[in-house]
């Protein structure tokens, strides 16, 4: 069975917007049956939900994205730096939810490198995507199982 690609563009990413007054499950709820469209949500109520083109030897997928000007968490700066903080916190947070651990305990574990895929059997790319109000949202999404289209 052929290894199949992550290719999340643009293209593929669905971006709607919730009523600011619909009520939300609780965090850390059910995962989306395997198949169905993974979210993640933004402060403002926008939504991103992504689905790889192809389920072949996937087992796991998964999204999150946060406004690349949205201001950066003293705390984590202060461990962590500052530089590309908001790419290397999706692709943390990608990490975490493909391995069903808690983020800030991934975070503890591995910290925040560049690239905390690497060495592992997950696979997660980074981009820039235009919100609904122009602004950039910085998205990572990835896979485990699989291999990366482009890598």
């Amino acid at each position: 069975m052929p290894a199949a690609p992550l290719s999340p563009q643009a293209a593929g990413i669905v971006l709607t917007t919730e009523h600011p007054e619909r009520r939300r499950g609780p965090q850390g709820g059910t995962r989306p049956p395997y198949g169905a469209p993974v979210r993640t949500h933004l402060p403002d109520g926008t939504v991103l939900s992504w689905r790889p083109l192809e389920l072949d030897s996937i087992v796991r997928y998964a999204i999150d994205a946060e406004y690349a000007d949205r201001p950066l968490p003293r705390a984590l700066t202060r461990r962590f730096g500052t530089e590309d903080f908001w790419t290397r916190w999706t692709r943390g947070e990608v990490c975490a939810k493909l391995t069903d651990t808690p983020i800030l305990l991934w975070v503890d574990t591995y910290g925040l490198p560049a690239d905390p895929a690497a060495g592992t059997a997950l696979r997660v790319r980074s981009f820039d995507l235009a919100g609904p109000d122009g602004r950039t949202i910085r998205v990572s999404a990835g896979v485990a199982g699989g291999v990366v289209a482009g890598r």
